[in-house]
């Protein structure tokens, strides 16, 4: 295996937990196989590997039905919509799978209408973004060398529409459950701003009824990031959700839902406190500090990382019992839908989250 590295120095990779992904070790040129047998319906030379018609249904969006999933389609195995920087236009169905452990990333892309597919893999812990760049800029130039089909200019999305409506001013303000964790948007002067992760965000008005994001260097110098400014957010209502969307280009995905705090059960304000993983020696996750705590009406989880990504997250849980609460959001949001329990081990009480047992620190 390629030896992975962090921060510029050799590392190891640590052994994987009970979790359905990263359980595939193979190569460029392996995965460059596969692409032509999808390539060729299902062949392998002379070997056939898959019905056609199997095929073609993997290659078929399977959930158009799920109004939540907006522009996100899946098939089976692959993704059907671009995502991030994986975006082609004009080049019929675009399917893809990523793939990540703490070390390693990789990204595969195929373009079935034009027997066109690139492979990236690497081995650093920073370079996922720099896999999706390369695989999708790579794409484009041998879709344009084979076909002549360009890339259109990305429309621009910068500052200067009309000032928020009153509406938008009333509405957007509250907490949401984001995949950068839950979120606090709050009026200012006319304008709105964000705060998620320890971050501050200006949302500023963008055309068709969007807003854009500003970042704030330090909370003071407004800074418009190149990959923020190419989205759009939009409210909307779906399936009685109120969600926020990004948009890019011509495609929708929701990001957040607003939510409200819920009735907290004396149990789980007991609870508050800072924790520690009590059986989870040889993870290479390092987390540094965890606390459950009340938070401006939510019950919620607040965790800061020194590996694989540095940085703190907050998550709201919704109590369902005296023992039971889930984490609140929707798919997008990190552990959304996920059980956390109260336990009792060797007559202590514990907290129990994905085969993790957690215990309350002394005070």
């Amino acid at each position: 295996m390629a030896k992975p590295y962090r921060k510029g120095v050799a590392a190891s990779e640590a052994s994987l937990r009970d979790v359905p992904a990263g359980g595939l070790n193979t190569s460029v040129n392996d995965l460059s196989r596969f692409l032509m047998m999808v390539f060729a319906d299902g062949r392998s030379g002379a070997q056939r590997i898959l019905k056609p018609e199997t095929l073609h249904e993997m290659l078929r969006p399977q959930n158009d039905a799920v109004a939540l999933d907006q522009g996100f389609q899946v098939g089976l195995g692959w993704i059907l919509s671009g995502v991030g920087e994986i975006d082609l236009q004009n080049a019929g169905p675009v399917a893809h799978h990523g793939g990540a452990t703490l070390h390693y990333h990789s990204q595969l892309i195929a373009l079935p209408d034009h027997k066109l597919g690139v492979v990236v893999l690497s081995n650093s812990v920073t370079a996922r973004d720099a896999v999706n760049r390369i695989a999708t800029e790579s794409l484009k130039l041998a879709l344009e060398a084979k076909t002549g089909i360009s890339q259109p200019e990305r429309p621009s999305t910068r500052a200067g529409a009309a000032p928020l409506s009153p509406e938008d001013l009333d509405r957007y303000p509250g907490y949401y459950a984001t995949a950068l964790g839950l979120a606090r948007i709050t009026p200012n002067g006319g304008k709105l701003r964000a705060e998620v992760s320890g971050k501050s965000f200006d949302l500023v008005p963008r055309p068709g009824n969007q807003v854009g994001v500003r970042y704030r260097l330090f909370g003071i110098f407004p800074i418009e990031l190149e990959r923020l400014s190419q989205f759009g957010l939009s409210r909307a209502m779906v399936s009685g959700r109120e969600v926020v969307l990004v948009e890019s280009r011509t495609r929708k995905l929701i990001v957040g839902e607003k939510i409200a705090p819920a009735p907290i059960p004396e149990a789980w304000l007991q609870r508050a406190g800072e924790y520690e993983i009590v059986n989870g020696a040889g993870d290479a996750l390092e987390i540094e500090k965890m606390e459950v705590r009340h938070r401006d009406g939510f019950l919620a989880v607040e965790l800061s990382f020194g590996f694989p990504s540095e940085g703190t997250i907050a998550l709201a849980l919704t109590p369902l019992s005296d023992e039971e609460a889930v984490i609140t959001g929707l798919g997008l949001s990190p552990g959304a839908g996920e059980t956390v329990r109260a336990v009792t081990v060797a007559g202590e009480e514990r907290l129990a989250y994905s085969g993790y047992l957690l215990r309350k620190k002394a005070k």
